[in-house]
C-alpha cells in the first residue's frame, strides 16, 4: 500500500507464464473533495507508439544476437504521450478506481506470447488477476505430486524446491538452446 496526501494506491503485481507483466492499481480518494490526478506509466525499451495511440512497443536484440525481443506496453483507458502512457482520472471522496497496465515481452519464436499479451490486454482487471490465479493455480494441480508425510517441514521442503524450480525454469525455445 502507497499513500499520498488524499490517495493510496494498493498494487498487485504477477507475471505470467508467456512473459506478461500485470500491474493492477486500486487508487482511492482519502480526501475530503474531489480530486483529479494524472498516472503515468512508462518503460524504456518501449521507443515507439501504436497508430492508434494505445500501445508503446519497441525492439530489443539480445545479447549475441540471439533472438529479437518485442515489448508491447498498454493499459486501460491510457493513451501514449511522448515516451509515456498517461491517463487523468478524478475521484469523489472514498471513491476507488483500479487500473490494469499490462507489458508483454513477446518474441517470434514464442507465439504464445502475443497470444497471451493480447488476452490479458482485453482481459478488466478482475478477469485478469481471476484468471492468472486460476491458470497458476493449476500448474500446480498439474505438475506437483501430493506427498503425505507426518513431518509437515519434509512436505514444506518439497513444495518450496518444486516452486524453485518453476521460477528458475528457463524456457530456452530458441535456436542454439
Amino acid at each position: 500500500m502507497h499513500n499520498a496526501t488524499g490517495l493510496t494506491a494498493e498494487q498487485t503485481k504477477f507475471i505470467t507464464h508467456n512473459n506478461v507483466a500485470v500491474t493492477l492499481l486500486t487508487l482511492t480518494n482519502t480526501g475530503g473533495s474531489t480530486t483529479s490526478r494524472t498516472v503515468t506509466a512508462t518503460s524504456p525499451p518501449t521507443t515507439e507508439t501504436s497508430a492508434d495511440g494505445s500501445e508503446r512497443t519497441g525492439k530489443v536484440v539480445t545479447r549475441y544476437q540471439v533472438t529479437t525481443v518485442t515489448p508491447r506496453f498498454s493499459g486501460d483507458g491510457f493513451a501514449a504521450d511522448g515516451d509515456d502512457l498517461v491517463r487523468n482520472i478524478e475521484l469523489a471522496p472514498g471513491q476507488s478506481i483500479t487500473l490494469k497496465l499490462q507489458f508483454g515481452a513477446t518474441a517470434e519464436e514464442l507465439p504464445e506470447s502475443n497470444q497471451e499479451y493480447e488476452r490479458y490486454r482485453g482481459y478488466t482487471a478482475e478477469e485478469a488477476l481471476r484468471s492468472h490465479l486460476a491458470e497458476y493455480n493449476q500448474w500446480w494441480v498439474d505438475n506437483v505430486p501430493y506427498i503425505d508425510v507426518p513431518d509437515e517441514n519434509v512436505k514444506k521442503m518439497s513444495y518450496y524446491r518444486t516452486f524453485l524450480n518453476r521460477i528458475n525454469y528457463v524456457d530456452a525455445n530458441i535456436l542454439g538452446n
